[in-house]
């Protein structure tokens, strides 16, 4: 919905105060018993935010659903089961069918030359190769 990763982190720590800026810091109000966790730590509070303010290009069905599999207490939280039936699955516009999806011409698996040819390119300098450790 917006393109790019919606919380990413590069440490644990990081990670948590990303989601917490971007879905608001849980309370015990909202998750009953986070503070007695074994390694809860207290982070900074951030507000809640309303996704639909977030996500401004998108239907509601597809709001409620994101919100419901991003609720903090998982005993709260969407199962895949319910998941799996809710709305945004049965809306529209309904799923390609399988048969109308583009097939895979070039086998996924690498054939020796190929692998070869790839090295000797990336040997050469011809291709560029981008690792990312995060």
């Amino acid at each position: 919905m917006l393109r790019t990763p919606y919380l990413a982190g590069e440490t644990d720590v990081g990670q948590l105060n990303t989601i917490f800026r971007a879905r608001g810091t849980p309370t015990e109000e909202d998750w009953p018993g986070l503070t007695k966790l074994p390694d809860y730590i207290e982070m900074k509070s951030y507000p809640k935010v309303v996704s639909s303010t977030l996500f401004t290009a998108t239907d509601a069905t597809s709001i409620d659903l994101l919100d419901k599999m991003l609720i903090f207490n998982p005993s709260s939280r969407i199962t895949a089961k319910q998941a799996l039936s809710h709305a945004y699955f049965s809306s529209a516009p309904a799923p390609t069918h399988h048969s109308k999806l583009p097939m895979i011409t070039k086998p996924i698996v690498e054939t020796e030359n190929e692998k070869e040819e790839r090295k000797r390119k990336l040997a050469e300098g011809n291709i560029l190769l981008h690792i990312s450790c995060k």
